[in-house]
């Protein structure tokens, strides 16, 4: 295919735009960026399906090996000044005469059998003058030329200039990059780098970086660190590939890849092995999962990159960060935004008092030893945060609305416990958690919001100094499907409408330790039932809906109006009785049952007693019941035998 000109047409470059310019019939696109970047050139499309060349030494870093030379005296520079990305670019001396020309025959690509197509070649250059001259096209297998519409692009001593040419090509025919360069004026020395080329049906080419991978899941196989993800998207030219970093320690610092580069991860020849301390551990294809080998114990900050077809990298300041405790513990020195964390069993990860950790969006963290929360924990929306069986959490900071603690999905096993609140509770305590452990260190009474729900041992303790109390009140429901556990001068106690719903699937136990520690209100709720390992002071209310509660020879005490309501359940073994003789309580029946250890004496007295069963259902009394309130009868019936019910 021939060049397309526009006789008379000058593209120029100054500013950051993008416009379109209609013109004869052809629509010719010009995107400037900043530094001088030029996009030489287009024509048609705008369907964006692309695809990618594999090039090969396509930064120079293996000399020109793959490349020929059409004309000129090429060769390679190694001064850091004239070399954008790794150990070399290209450089060439011109002094007069013809174009000097060189292609990369082994970095072609083939364009689609059908449809409005083009190739887009890419370099950056530069030269020691402002006489430095470059122009991109493809060259055939054939040997036949197509440059770039637009003339040639100006280069400067003060950086790489960026040149894309978007050029119109024939189907299904195989292309090579062309590069073409002269002085303007006088003699010149240029020097390029980084060249890419690609297919495409757009009309455009593409400059935007792709969006970064999501949601890194770092796990450990062996003596491996298994990292998997989401990946990134593109719009326009579509993922193409990944690029991983890895460096010993953990670092918070953004780190910037070159676009267009080429990175390898064992050989300079094709492009850096490291970039800024950190190795290349991954450079290649569009994987969704990596599995770094042989890694010993240690801190590790991994850093993934998306890159799309076009070779844009996505944005450092986006790509995502990951930081694995591999056998090592870790203190943070600074606050650091991550999308993935590693915490092995047996190691502690230490967020200090001074520095903000944020999960950002969609982040994955596996904690399987210990995260010592002592500074600010912000999450984004959606992270898969899981404390795994060996894990253990604690938050050990003061609380309030502003400071949450971490949301997370609470493996069997896991531990959260809560020490070093002073003042005020955390926010985000309405979750599932495993073991739940409050060490109290507060100097005022606190609120146990509801919602919580415990499924192994909740347990209430108390660290703080001095020998007075502290109390806790619940202040909604509480699920323990373990034990319950509240230590010497640690009380627990419920606001109205609160109590503990005990409803595991094994036996659970309840122990309180010291004559100041109560019980306020609870349920029964376990078909196997609930036992006692010390006396119990009943406050309040105490409901027995399935299972028996087992006083193992115990006494379980109640308050004055306290009240029993019963159901399936029953309490056997021990003694129900008041704290003084002198106090009543209520008793309600909820489903037929015989009486027993709630009716304490020969002769009970009770404030009120409600029986409301299911119609042919029957409460059997194996007491007498004295009522100094009011008996009432809303359902069932009640069988009372050689007994007496008084009502006074």
């Amino acid at each position: 295919m021939g060049q397309y000109r526009i006789p008379g047409t000058r593209v120029s470059v100054s500013v950051k735009v993008k416009q379109r310019l209609i013109f004869a019939g052809f629509t010719l696109a010009v995107g400037l960026l900043v530094g001088g970047a030029t996009l030489l050139l287009i024509n048609f499309g705008s369907n964006k399906d692309a695809k990618a060349a594999l090039g090969t030494n396509m930064g120079f870093e293996n000399s020109f090996s793959d490349w020929t030379t059409l004309n000129g005296s090429w060769n390679t520079t190694s001064t850091s000044s004239q070399v954008r990305t790794g150990q070399k670019a290209a450089y060439i001396q011109y002094s007069n005469g013809a174009d000097y020309e060189i292609k990369n025959g082994n970095s072609t690509i083939t364009s689609p059998p059908s449809g409005t197509n083009y190739m887009v070649v890419t370099a950056y250059a530069k030269s020691n003058n402002t006489n430095g001259r470059i122009r991109l096209g493809v060259i055939t297998t054939a040997g036949i030329k197509t440059w770039a519409i637009g003339g040639y692009a100006t280069l400067t001593s003060t950086g790489f200039t960026k040149i894309s040419a978007v050029i119109p090509v024939s189907n299904n025919v195989t292309y090579a990059p062309l590069i073409a360069a002269r002085g303007q004026g006088g003699a010149t020395e240029i020097y390029i780098d980084d060249i890419h080329i690609y297919t495409t049906t757009a009309s455009t080419a593409d400059v935007t970086a792709p969006t970064a991978a999501k949601g890194i899941a770092v796990s450990k196989s062996s003596s491996n660190l298994v990292l998997s993800w989401t990946q990134g998207a593109d719009t326009e030219s579509g993922i193409d590939g990944v690029l991983i970093l890895r460096r010993s320690g953990a670092y918070a610092t953004d780190v910037s890849l070159n676009d267009h580069a080429q990175y390898s991860t064992n050989n300079s020849g094709i492009g850096p092995t490291s970039v800024s301390s950190y190795s290349v551990v991954y450079a290649g294809g569009a994987i969704t999962s990596f599995t770094d080998n042989n890694v010993s114990n240690g801190v590790y900050t991994y850093l993934v990159y998306t890159r799309d077809k076009a070779y844009n990298y996505s944005i450092a300041s986006v790509s995502a960060r990951v930081w694995a405790l591999n056998g090592s513990n870790l203190t943070m020195a600074s606050g650091v935004a991550l999308d993935g964390l590693y915490v092995s069993s047996g190691n502690t990860l230490t967020l200090g008092s001074s520095y903000t950790m944020t999960l950002r969006d969609n982040a994955a963290a596996n904690i399987h030893g210990t995260m010592l929360h002592q500074g600010v924990m912000a999450q984004g929306n959606n992270t898969n945060v899981i404390v795994k069986s060996t894990g253990t959490y604690k938050f050990a900071r003061d609380g309030g609305t502003t400071v949450p603690m971490l949301s997370a999905a609470w493996d069997a096993g896991s531990t959260c416990e809560l020490t070093g609140v002073k003042f005020d509770v955390p926010a985000g305590m309405a979750q599932t958690f495993h073991h739940f452990k409050w060490n109290n260190q507060h100097v005022q009474d606190q609120d146990l919001p509801g919602g919580i729900t415990v499924n192994g041992n909740f347990s209430l303790i108390d660290g703080g100094p001095g020998a007075s109390e502290r109390i806790i009140w619940l202040n909604g429901l509480l699920t323990v499907k373990g034990n319950f556990y509240c230590s010497s001068n640690a009380e627990y106690k419920c606001r109205p409408g609160s109590y503990v719903k005990f409803n595991g699937t094994s036996e659970q136990t309840i122990q309180v330790v010291g004559s100041t520690c109560r019980f306020n209100a609870m349920e029964a709720d376990n078909t196997a039932g609930v036992k006692l390992l010390n006396n119990l002071t009943l406050d309040s209310l105490c409901r027995m809906t399935n299972g028996a509660i087992a006083l193992n020879s115990f006494t379980f005490k109640h308050e004055n109006n306290a009240t029993i309501v019963k159901g399936l359940g029953t309490m056997t073994g021990g003694n129900f009785e008041p704290v003084q003789t002198s106090y009543i309580y209520n008793l309600v029946y909820e489903r037929g049952n015989t009486t027993a250890n709630e009716l304490t004496a020969s002769t009970t007295y009770l404030n009120n007693l409600t029986i409301s069963t299911p119609a042919n259902e029957s409460v059997t009394l194996d007491k007498t019941a004295n009522v100094n309130g009011v008996f009432t009868l809303n359902g069932g019936k009640v069988i009372t035998g050689s007994n007496e019910v008084y009502v006074r």
